[in-house]
């Protein structure tokens, strides 16, 4: 059902007096602000004296505090505990839980919240961070229903959690360039970035369900300023669990990403940002249809970092066979769904067969796995976009289900998880920097070959190179 429009002064002024309200009573007010049918029904049914805006009270009907609005449903602004109404009439809290009762779109919510009532948001939060791979869908479908309430946390915590990642990253490098033995005074370090590249994930996630009305109060000029904020934290590990979170977060925000994701998709200069932002590109042509020509014209123009090589290139071809992943999609999304799925029950049969004979979450044959494990479990996996073909074949085939995927449709039940995720090893964090160390190492190589400065010079001069040839470079 079409939603009225809301007069804007309304919208920004209620929204910032939210503020004044506890917890429970925030959701409470957000929930009725994203439903206002449920506002309207209640006023059309009651009969109210004559008046430009009406109290909804959420507690006592006369100290509040109270949410107004006018009398076609448009919210105005939250009055705290205690702050008079002044001559609007009040509608009490009694009126309105059977108003939502009557109505009926929110009460499944609502029972949610309240079951989530006695915890905090902090440990909420907590559990997301140390949860890692094991965070369920159960966990996702509930921390999700408080999203709303904390958006501008969430965005703080993913750029903390980015720049976390960002600062630690050369240290590991650094220490696990020439080994993969970690010293025991290294677990610490590797659990931690273990832990936020994986929270990096699922607050993508998050911010994919709350983030759209917050950034879209942001003026445009500030806004570009986030850059790909909401999918480079999940990027730094490209394996397929992280990066379908962090692009699956951009095409459920929306349109309002597109300019920044157009200009750095125009400024990348390395693989990952290219794959990043091509992909993230796509997934807003797929998701929204009125964006499929915008951002098709933006990934076939070739970046100028890319355009400078020859057609035969190895940079250039890498490229263009994104590109070309990428059309292929268009011309046949529903084949490539077929695949996305036949993977996942293969895959599924692959890491129950572990389990004892005979128990429920062990899958025989692909045709045994229930299609939402099937499709939930490719973006659970390990499996690194760089470092192995066959995972980015997979990838590519799932983007057209990523597209219409919800939140909790990317995780797995918590019973299924229980059974097949290991406990945290300093090995698990070792394949999340393979890609990085991989580079580090190819690169100690070439400068291994180059000349040293002071040793002798290349030509047989006889003299030190920096006082022959390389001066002359």
């Amino acid at each position: 059902m079409p939603q009225p429009q809301r007069a804007a002064g309304h919208q920004a002024h209620f929204l910032t007096r939210l503020d004044r309200l506890s917890l429970p009573q925030v959701e409470l007010a957000l929930q009725l602000y994203r439903d206002p049918e449920v506002v309207r029904a209640l006023l059309d049914h009651l009969t109210l004296p004559d008046a430009i805006r009406v109290a909804l009270s959420l507690d006592d009907p006369t100290a509040g505090p109270f949410l107004l609005v006018t009398r076609d449903g448009r919210f105005v602004t939250c009055l705290a505990q205690g702050m008079h109404p002044g001559r609007c009439p009040v509608v009490t809290r009694v009126q309105l839980d059977a108003a939502i009762a009557r109505h009926g779109i929110l009460q499944q919510r609502l029972d949610e919240y309240r079951r989530l009532e006695g915890g905090t948001l902090r440990r909420i939060l907590h559990r997301i961070f140390e949860g890692g791979s094991a965070v369920s869908r159960e966990d996702i479908a509930a921390v999700s229903s408080l999203a709303p309430l904390c958006v501008s946390t969430l965005v703080q915590l993913q750029l903390d959690a980015t720049g976390d990642l960002i600062d630690t990253l050369p240290t590991l490098v650094s220490l696990f360039s020439r080994t993969d033995r970690p010293r025991p005074t290294t677990h610490e370090l590797l659990r931690s970035y273990w832990s936020t590249a994986w929270m990096s994930a699922h607050l993508a996630v998050l911010l994919g369900v709350s983030a759209r009305p917050f950034l879209e109060r942001i003026p445009p000029e500030e806004l570009l300023r986030f850059g790909t904020a909401f999918s480079s934290g999940p990027f730094l590990t490209t394996t397929m669990a992280s990066t379908t979170r962090g692009v699956w977060s951009v095409a459920r925000i929306g349109k309002v990403l597109l300019p920044s994701y157009k200009r750095a998709h125009h400024a990348s200069d390395t693989t990952t940002g290219y794959l990043e932002t091509t992909v993230a590109l796509a997934l807003l042509g797929f998701r929204h249809a009125r964006l499929h020509n915008e951002t098709r014209k933006a990934i076939h123009a070739l970046p100028p970092f890319y355009a400078q090589f020859p057609p035969g290139a190895p940079q250039r071809r890498w490229a263009q066979g994104i590109i070309n992943a990428c059309a292929l999609l268009d011309e046949n999304p529903d084949g490539s769904s077929e695949r996305h799925l036949k993977f996942g029950r293969e895959h599924a049969v692959r890491i129950t067969s572990h389990l004892p004979p005979g128990s429920p979450h062990r899958f025989e044959r692909p045709e045994d796995v229930p299609a939402d494990i099937a499709l939930a479990v490719i973006t659970n996996t390990g499996n690194d976009l760089l470092q192995e073909h066959a995972a980015m074949v997979v990838f590519f085939a799932l983007l057209p289900w990523l597209s219409r995927a919800t939140a909790t449709d990317l995780y797995l039940p918590r019973a299924f998880l229980d059974a097949i995720v290991d406990p945290w090893t300093p090995a698990q964090t070792l394949h999340l920097l393979l890609p990085h160390l991989k580079a580090r190492r190819e690169q100690a190589k070439i400068d291994a070959a180059r000349p040293s400065r002071s040793g002798p010079c290349p030509c047989g001069s006889g003299k030190k190179h920096k006082r022959c040839c390389l001066i002359e470079a």
